[in-house]
């Protein structure tokens, strides 16, 4: 029996990460970890579902993070936000309260609304000259118009991403 399991945060998307992060048992998570149905993953030994779970937590941490301007997911081009310092105040409040949805006050976190806080970050590009973009302007109703390609980024961008805003 051979199981891919990813080895690092670039093999992983960010909504299989949230996928398994809110996975409510084992069984759950060696499913979205090695992408096999219910059935093949209850035939699993103990001892495997122990492993894959190990070496999945292990693939979310390794690896080099990531953090270039712009990158294509399922056929469109996202840009991270140019200018921090430039964000408008509904962009600062729903990261705000994004982030407190996630990493909550006693020390565990929430990763559900990781795509929505990710989405006020990586937005669609509308135009690009150079170095130089434009991002579509943030809305909270229609982040569900690129949400599928936000979900797509791999983690190494995500943890690149916030990272950058941690520095900046």
């Amino acid at each position: 029996m051979k199981l891919y399991i990813p080895v690092s945060a670039d093999q992983i998307t960010l909504k299989r990460f949230v996928d398994y992060h809110t996975a409510t048992d084992d069984v759950e998570r060696v499913m979205i970890a090695v992408n096999k149905s219910r059935e093949y993953c209850e035939g699993l030994k103990a001892e495997t579902v122990q492993t894959v779970v190990d070496l999945f937590e292990t693939a979310c941490i390794t690896g080099k993070d990531t953090h270039t301007p712009t990158v294509t997911v399922n056929g469109v081009k996202l840009g991270f936000i140019p200018d921090l310092n430039s964000m408008t105040f509904r962009e600062h409040v729903d990261l705000d309260q994004l982030s407190k949805s996630i990493w909550l006050t006693n020390g565990k976190t929430d990763y559900s609304n990781l795509p929505q806080l990710m989405a006020i970050l990586y937005r669609p590009v509308t135009e690009q000259v150079g170095e130089f973009y434009n991002l579509v302007k943030y809305d909270s109703s229609k982040v569900k118009n690129y949400i599928k390609a936000v979900n797509g980024l791999t983690m190494d961008r995500v943890q690149g991403g916030l990272l950058f805003c941690r520095v900046s």
